[in-house]
């Protein structure tokens, strides 16, 4: 299932990270795939939005991941993790896509199982 704010690239749901739990019924997820923009900046000149609240939309991601998923955020930056009582950085791996670029971090955080 694809989410995201742009009609035009025909996601599943459209609309904004930070509410899309209010367009999706319980269902859960064993893996999601965030690929936010990398700064405020691009935000609002790709997407036409306002400041992006990490903690929002990865609450959000929480909402829907089932224990023991994973969630992967792939950005510029080594992301903090959303919630340390919560999740677990098992991996991280460095793209590099072209020369001369900067390379990509693609982090993997574990749902911890409920006790």
């Amino acid at each position: 299932m694809r989410v995201d704010i742009k009609p035009e690239v025909n996601p599943d749901v459209c609309c904004d990270a930070h509410e899309f739990t209010k367009h999706l019924s319980d269902e859960k997820f064993d893996i999601i795939l965030a690929d936010p923009p990398y700064s405020d900046e691009e935000s609002k000149e790709l997407y036409e939005t306002p400041k992006l609240n990490y903690k929002r939309w990865t609450a959000e991601c929480d909402k829907v991941l089932k224990d023991g998923g994973l969630l992967i955020v792939y950005h510029k930056f080594i992301v903090p993790n959303p919630n340390p009582e919560k999740y677990e950085v098992v991996k991280r791996v460095f793209i590099g896509n072209r020369t001369w670029h900067l390379p990509r971090v693609a982090i993997f955080f574990k749902k911890k199982d409920k006790i």
